[in-house]
């Protein structure tokens, strides 16, 4: 999002507490708590509306990598029946086309609504959602479709 001269906004970022370090497998994250302000009456509608949009997205981005994430460890398992499915445990083959199934809805279902969103326009963005719009990669129900 680009902001013209008339347009800019003030960002501020306030620390809200003490930094602590946190130690994971692969190493150690400094954390520090930050409050960010944003003056938004310096801004035109327009910019607002882009900015509103521009929120969304990222949020949207955010959820569809969430679920990718979370279709990659079913894509792992899917790998793993196969390769068990081979070796003379033929019932896990219809577990298998499931689960594909499912993999390719879900991430056929994210991608259809996030260019659903990429192709709103800005002035949409200026109303809050209605219940329709609240579902978020809803791939329950029966699987469709053929291994």
């Amino acid at each position: 999002m680009r902001e013209s001269e008339n347009e800019k906004a003030n960002w501020y970022m306030q620390v809200t507490g003490k930094a602590t370090v946190r130690f994971a497998r692969r190493g150690s994250v400094l954390l520090v708590p930050v409050r960010i302000t944003v003056n938004q009456h310096t801004d035109t509608m327009s910019g607002l509306l882009q900015r509103r949009k521009f929120f969304h997205m990222g949020m949207l981005d955010n959820l569809a990598s969430q679920v990718e994430r979370e279709l990659q460890s079913l894509d792992k398992l899917v790998h793993t029946i196969s390769e068990l499915a081979s070796s003379d445990a033929s019932g896990l083959k219809d577990s298998e086309c499931a689960i594909k199934i499912y993999c390719e809805r879900a991430r056929n279902e994210c991608a259809k609504v996030t260019k659903k969103y990429k192709d709103t326009p800005v002035l949409n963005f200026n109303e809050d959602a209605t219940s329709q719009d609240q579902k978020f990669c809803n791939v329950s129900g029966t699987h469709e479709g053929r291994c």
